[in-house]
């Protein structure tokens, strides 16, 4: 009898460290960080993200955008974020686009472009006032204008509205109404 005892003991104990060192999997990972053991969580997502998850590499985004167990680093969020982005994740394509718009400045104007072009109204307001204002590039109120147009008929926010009014009005342009008087 104490035989089988022993025998039970030692499989049960091999039986756990086996389990251990299967892979595990997303759901493991967002377990882990639910119950804030955000080391193990962080463990879990950078094997899968590295091999193309791109729910791990969101979530990798997010633990360091946060500071969740590691040091705040906007850069490696960003890393992650633009990982998960490339395969199609669309929170993260928010996410980095976010991170990125903190500093508008530091955007090229291709990439505010992009943004705009993807529909982010942060993008339109930046880009209008550097071409208004031909603020690091050339003076452009014609696209200033259409980006302020674009916020008067895409936008639904009545702050956003008034916003493109008030500077469409600063040009002289009182013939397009966005907010109703």
């Amino acid at each position: 009898m104490k035989r089988k005892l022993t025998f039970l003991s030692v499989l049960l104990v091999w039986s756990f460290q086996t389990v251990g060192a299967v892979a595990q999997n997303l759901g493991d990972g967002i377990a882990a960080f639910s119950l804030q053991d955000y080391e193990t969580a962080r463990a879990i997502f950078e094997p899968l993200a590295e091999n193309g998850d791109g729910d791990a590499a969101f979530r990798l985004g997010w633990i360091y955008e946060g500071g969740f167990g590691v040091a705040r680093d906007p850069v490696q969020a960003q890393a992650w974020y633009g990982l998960a982005a490339q395969h199609g994740h669309s929170e993260a394509k928010q996410r980095l686009l976010e991170l990125q718009m903190a500093d508008p400045k530091a955007m090229s104007v291709a990439r505010l472009e992009e943004a705009a072009a993807e529909g982010s109204v942060k993008a339109k307001i930046e880009l209008a006032r550097l071409y208004a204002a031909g603020d690091g590039m050339a003076l452009d109120k014609d696209r200033a204008r259409s980006l302020l147009l674009s916020l008067c008929q895409e936008q639904t926010s009545e702050t956003i509205r008034a916003y493109a009014q008030v500077a469409l009005e600063a040009f002289g342009d009182e013939t397009h109404v966005c907010v109703e008087q």
